[in-house]
């Protein structure tokens, strides 16, 4: 039987069996997610619905993992920003081809154990991110009620640690502030548990603390000052009528009798007139009088000021809990997770449904290694191995053909060395001959010129001109 190419069947995404596959063919370019080689699945029809099958896996577990990190990416911006796009790809494509190497190497259950670690850490991300899709409606419900309860309790706060600074009347509608820390005049209280940050500058034209210890001082000097008044104003009553009597001459204790105005009555007169001056009972009475017109006047003064310092302190209240709308206008990715791990906490329903979903995602993340694994050794496998054998013996050979090849020029180029060496040498030789006799003759030449010098001299002479020489 043949198993080899065949031109004339056709591929079951209708690309002719070893032709390479046409753009606009999708089977070929799933199989090849899954790792495969057309040219090698081309002679095995039956291999190629399967790893068409594992390919779609392969971009399925993409795609997924693409929706799972545009969902947090739009989580931490809190609204769709361009950016978002090329993460997601880049996330996409990273995923998509590292499933693909995975498909192509995980042939047994050891090598897939990596990529079940990797599709667990996987999939608990894309869980996350699917997870707060899913429960978007009920965690941006329950953040708007954490952030108006947070806002609830910063006014609650700060009304607490910013009471009125009076200890007396007050507007009915912040009685419960003002009993809730009373001031004592002349000290301002801090309720306890209010740091630095919950105290705040209200500015008001007058404070009611300061006109509550002016209307407690007012009272405290009508109070001291109204029974001298009394007393003296007695006293000078007293003293005023019995001159009367005396210039009456009514009769009686110390009176004269005698109508009239004579010296005693003059006395009397002028005893009362110097009592009245000196015990200054006219600026007492003034004093007292102006006293307690303050002190009909301050109450109202009091509850105006208190009111003024509610609307300040409400206008400080509010500047300061803005602050934190300002700081709550986006729902941020880890308050999502926050919230989510609440309702999850809080709620059996929502408990379940993570987990569910997260062993769901991890299975599916881990679903193309495993498919891989449980698909055994194809014949696609066996034809890929046999490749690889084959190329590798192809390897082999070529390697020790080129070995040989350049041991053998290693060779012919140590000749070449040796001859060019040699021929160099017997170059130099020849050119230095001529040269060497030349050298010789001459010297030759300078011996026999100088033996027959000496040998034409006379012994006296030779003597001498050895001696000369000497």
């Amino acid at each position: 039987m043949n198993n080899g190419p065949n031109p004339s069947r056709s591929d079951v995404a209708g690309a002719p069996t070893g032709q390479p596959p046409r753009w606009w063919q999708l089977g070929p370019k799933l199989r090849a997610l899954a790792g495969a080689q057309h040219d090698i699945l081309a002679p095995l029809p039956s291999e190629r619905p399967r790893y068409t099958a594992m390919g779609s896996v392969v971009l399925g577990t993409a795609l997924m993992a693409m929706l799972s990190m545009g969902i947090a990416l739009f989580s931490v911006f809190g609204k769709f920003q361009l950016m978002i796009l090329p993460i997601v790809l880049v996330w996409g494509w990273f995923i998509l081809g590292l499933d693909r190497y995975l498909m192509a190497i995980a042939t047994t259950p050891l090598k897939a154990i990596p990529r079940i670690i990797l599709a667990m850490a996987f999939g608990v991300i894309i869980a996350e991110g699917l997870l707060l899709g899913l429960f978007h409606t009920a965690i941006e419900e329950r953040v708007a009620a954490d952030r108006t309860a947070e806002l609830d309790a910063r006014k609650t706060d700060l009304l607490r640690c910013n009471p009125i600074p009076s200890s007396n009347a007050a507007p009915a509608s912040d009685a419960p502030a003002i009993n809730a820390a009373p001031t004592t005049p002349g000290a301002a209280a801090v309720p306890a548990g209010c740091s630095n940050g919950m105290l705040l500058t209200v500015k008001v034209e007058q404070q009611p603390d300061a006109l509550q210890r002016q209307l407690d001082s007012d009272k405290a000097q009508r109070d001291a000052l109204q029974p001298i008044v009394e007393k003296d104003a007695a006293e000078h009553a007293r003293l005023a009528e019995l001159a009367r009597m005396e210039c009456d001459g009514v009769n009686g204790p110390g009176l004269t009798g005698d109508p009239g105005v004579g010296y005693e009555c003059e006395r009397l007169r002028t005893q009362a007139d110097d009592f009245y001056t000196d015990h200054a009972i006219k600026d007492k009475e003034d004093r007292v009088a102006a006293l307690n017109d303050k002190i009909v006047t301050l109450p109202q003064r009091i509850v105006d000021a208190q009111n003024a310092y509610v609307t300040a302190r409400a206008d400080a209240i509010e500047e300061n809990v803005d602050k934190i709308r300002v700081r709550q206008q986006e729902i941020g990715l880890l308050e999502r997770l926050r919230t989510l791990g609440a309702l999850t906490k809080e709620n059996s329903d929502v408990h379940h449904a993570v987990w569910a979903l997260s062993i769901f995602l991890v299975l599916v993340d881990s679903l193309p290694v495993l498919l891989k694994v449980w698909s055994g050794t194809t014949p696609y496998d066996r034809r890929v191995a046999g490749q690889l054998r084959l190329q590798e013996g192809i390897d082999r050979d070529g390697n020790q053909t080129e070995s040989h090849r350049n041991s053998a020029d290693q060779i012919v180029k140590r000749h070449q060395i040796a001859a060019d060496s040699t021929a160099q040498r017997h170059k130099i030789d020849n050119e230095a001959e001529p040269t060497g006799r030349q050298l010789n003759m001459e010297q030759e030449k300078r011996i026999a010129a100088r033996v027959t010098q000496l040998l034409g001299r006379d012994p006296a002479s030779g003597a001498a001109g050895s001696t000369a020489e000497a």
